[in-house]
């Protein structure tokens, strides 16, 4: 729980959107991120609401490549338009899913996205 709240603080979400979606007062969000407040001086509901936040909008936002968590709205800045629309005609049980089958596709049809995952993101596929 601490380890998935910590990567919540250090994300780009706001600190108003953490705060707005997860029901904790901005002030809060705002001192944890700045470390002016202890994160092991909050109650454990707070930090349930944190964690439970990061588990459904963060987590469900990244996948796992080659070990590396990475942001699928990053990697989507690098996918192709065209690419992208065929394989969101897939039916999938998650992003994990999504992400493969594009990098399967990619491999043939955008291969300078398969460049940027190796040098930007340090991952090979």
């Amino acid at each position: 729980m601490r380890e998935n709240i910590l990567k919540l603080m250090a994300s780009s979400i706001s600190t108003y959107r953490i705060a707005k979606e997860s029901g904790i007062p901005e002030n809060t969000v705002r001192r944890l991120r700045n470390q002016e407040a202890s994160l092991d001086n909050v109650r454990f509901s707070l930090a349930e609401k944190l964690n439970q936040y990061y588990l459904e909008v963060v987590k469900m936002n990244t996948v796992i490549l080659d070990n590396k968590e990475l942001e699928l709205d990053v990697l989507a800045e690098y996918m192709d338009d065209e690419l992208r629309e065929s394989v969101n005609d897939e039916k999938f049980a998650n992003n994990q899913e999504y992400i493969e089958l594009y990098i399967e596709r990619a491999k043939e049809e955008d291969p300078g996205f398969i460049e940027v995952l190796e040098s930007e993101f340090g991952v090979t596929v």
